[in-house]
């Protein structure tokens, strides 16, 4: 899990992420999609199927200028 925090996202302004597991990546998940000083946070919560031994996440921001700014943290790695 990991959390975000995005201010004044506007049009064109995006936030993706893609897990990978075992090196095979599992498509790209649109978190935010920025529109007119959008501004959101949360928790993005990615549930690990059995079996899989290495999980890998990256995380892609298109920002097109003005005073925008976007924020990740508490990045979390847990078994149940």
């Amino acid at each position: 899990s990991f959390d975000y925090d995005v201010f004044e996202f506007d049009n064109g302004d995006d936030v993706r992420y893609e897990v990978f597991y075992d090196g095979i990546g599992q498509g790209q998940v649109l978190l935010v999609d920025g529109s007119a000083n959008l501004v959101v946070e949360g928790r993005e919560i990615i549930s690990i199927p059995p079996g899989v031994n290495q999980v890998s996440l990256i995380l892609g921001i298109r920002q097109n200028g003005d005073a925008d700014f976007a924020g990740f943290d508490n990045f979390r790695v847990y078994g149940e």
